[in-house]
């Protein structure tokens, strides 16, 4: 949600903490949601569900993540397992998703991960994009 030369500029260390660290609206973050401590350089905030599987004593395969940025979102990121991929997933799962967004825009409210057996591609992808 952000350019190239912005992030760039996140180096997630020294002075640059207080952007990583600024923690956004209410309404901005979904509900449950949580801030992971740090942050990672060109991304800024991960925000995390605690209530995923992997927090809850399962193995990681996949989750969703957003991230944010002087209090303000920049990414929507689902993280997927290379060994989950080698399963050939065809999982479609609904966002959490927050009461506000930074501008006015088009946003997922799914995302879907799937194996194509003819191309041999993987699909990892955020969906049903709407305008909010």
């Amino acid at each position: 949600m952000i350019s190239p030369e912005e992030r760039d500029k996140i180096t997630a260390s020294g002075e640059d903490c207080k952007n990583v660290s600024k923690k956004p609206a209410p309404g901005y973050i979904p509900e449950g949601y949580v801030s992971t401590p740090g942050g990672v350089p060109r991304m800024g905030a991960h925000w995390i569900d605690p209530k995923a599987p992997e927090f809850n004593g399962q193995p990681f395969n996949e989750t969703l993540i957003y991230g944010f940025y002087g209090g303000k979102m920049v990414f929507v990121e689902p993280m997927v397992t290379i060994d989950l991929l080698k399963t050939k997933p065809e999982i479609t799962k609904e966002l959490k998703l927050p009461k506000c967004y930074p501008t006015t825009a088009y946003y997922p409210t799914n995302y879907f991960i799937g194996y194509n057996d003819t191309s041999k591609e993987y699909t990892v992808a955020l969906g049903d994009l709407t305008f909010r």
